[in-house]
Formats: structure tokens, sequence, C-alpha cells
């Protein structure tokens, strides 16, 4: 049996929040303790459809 497959391109406006040990780490380009990302709107550009086969059926 076939599958459908949706793949959306789009814009998304987001926040993203990165939190650092010390301001030397964020100045230094270290990685952040903790992330967060909040997506605040999607805005769809263009929908593909295709046909995809299911796998161990």
């Amino acid at each position: 049996m076939a599958k459908i497959i949706k793949i959306t391109t789009a814009e998304v406006a987001c926040i993203i929040t990165e939190e650092y040990a010390s301001e030397a780490a964020a100045n230094n380009g270290e990685a952040p303790n903790v992330t967060s990302v909040e997506i605040t709107e999607i805005k769809p550009d263009h929908i593909n459809w295709k046909k995809g086969e299911v796998e161990n059926e």
C-alpha cells in the first residue's frame, strides 16, 4: 500500500532563547546550556504531495 507524503515549505517567525553559564561563555561563542524555541507564526509558501512506499508492513 502507498502512503502519501506532504512536504511544506514555509517561513517561520520564532523566538530563540539561549541560556549560558556566564557572560564570558556567551561572548566566546560556547554552546548554550539551555536553548528553547517558541514558534510564533508559520506562513506556508508551497506544498508538495508525493506517494511513498510503506516499509515493514
